[in-house]
């Protein structure tokens, strides 16, 4: 079989799988599993598991918020559903959080140099 017939089929081949992929789901449920396996690579468990784990910094935001010491699901609330980014990786590791739920926060710039974790930014909602 000649090249161009192989490109043919190949071509032809990558078009029809493609296509049967978008018929068959629908593109909420591809930009849900793209969404999943890009904070997979990045890490994104890894981070969550180590920043749960960072009792300094949970008293310091909860100091830095007023938060009595009663309320000790509110970090952990917190941290789980948020949207992780990452903003830099040298010289620090930089994470950006954004609450998905109704908490007063808007966002939170958390900066990781080695093991010490410090909150750079907090910003509150304004209503």
């Amino acid at each position: 079989m000649s090249f161009r017939n192989r490109l043919f089929f190949f071509v032809f081949g990558t078009f029809l799988g493609i296509f049967l992929i978008r018929f068959i789901f629908s593109p909420e449920k591809i930009s849900k599993i793209k969404e999943g396996y890009s904070a997979y690579f990045k890490g994104h468990d890894k981070v969550v598991k180590f920043l749960l784990n960072q009792d300094d910094f949970r008293r310091e935001l909860e100091s830095n918020l007023g938060i009595l010491k009663n309320d000790s699901l509110f970090y952990e609330d917190l941290i789980r559903n948020s949207d992780l980014r990452i903003v830099s990786r040298k010289p620090c590791f930089q994470y950006l959080l954004k609450p998905n739920n109704q908490h007063f926060i808007s966002e939170l710039l958390i900066e990781k140099c080695d093991k010490k974790v410090n909150l750079s930014r907090l910003k509150i909602k304004e209503d």
